[in-house]
């Protein structure tokens, strides 16, 4: 890893206190921007399919990427996608996922033997619009065995070890559905959570 020994102890202590890491203006601009060129023809087809069904006349191309989806669902908000997942295996999404000082992060917190988990995915979020939310939750929540008792289900997510990474595409503030954490509960162990 090229971050100095005193940064790596940094983000451990902050992991381990915190539960998450924030790593600022970590990705380059380029990178950010070769993400968003790939997401662009998505949001294309969403805007050939409501024209296509007459909802829309202008797919609204000149409006900027932080705004573009939004706007064309402004008028038809619960038919606006709620995420993308199977459409992000694309090349120009390669240099997020397998980041090289990403992942250099990421191997000083669980080791050399790392695994993308398959289901990452772009989450658009439009403004009061409840469909689009993330309801508070733990990611473990998600990886246990439902057929599991409490005790077995906290042990499988325990041996997991997993990290999460999230970056957003535009500015991520409060307002506009930012990630939010609630710091140390990574340390009350799993949550009940409904299917």
């Amino acid at each position: 890893m090229t971050e100095s020994p005193s940064l790596v102890c940094a983000l451990h202590r902050q992991f381990d206190e915190q539960g998450y890491v924030i790593l600022k203006d970590f990705l380059e601009p380029e990178i950010i921007q070769q993400a968003r060129d790939e997401i662009n023809p998505l949001v294309d087809r969403e805007a050939e399919k409501l024209i296509a069904t007459g909802k829309i006349s202008d797919p609204l191309t000149d409006e900027p990427f932080e705004t573009r989806l939004a706007r064309l669902y402004e008028k038809f908000p619960n038919d606006a996608p709620h995420i993308f997942r199977r459409e992000l295996h694309l090349a120009g999404l390669f240099d997020v996922f397998f980041h090289s000082r990403l992942l250099d992060v990421v191997e000083t917190l669980l080791g050399s033997e790392l695994r993308l988990y398959p289901n990452y995915s772009v989450r658009p979020k439009l403004p009061d619009h409840a469909p689009t939310l993330v309801l508070w939750h733990q990611d473990g929540g998600y990886t246990q065995s439902w057929h599991l008792d409490e005790k077995h289900a906290q042990a499988n997510v325990a041996i997991l070890r997993m990290v999460n990474v999230w970056t957003p595409l535009v500015p991520a503030r409060e307002e506009n559905g930012c990630m939010q954490f609630i710091p140390g509960t990574h340390t009350i162990g799993l949550a009940p959570h409904e299917q």
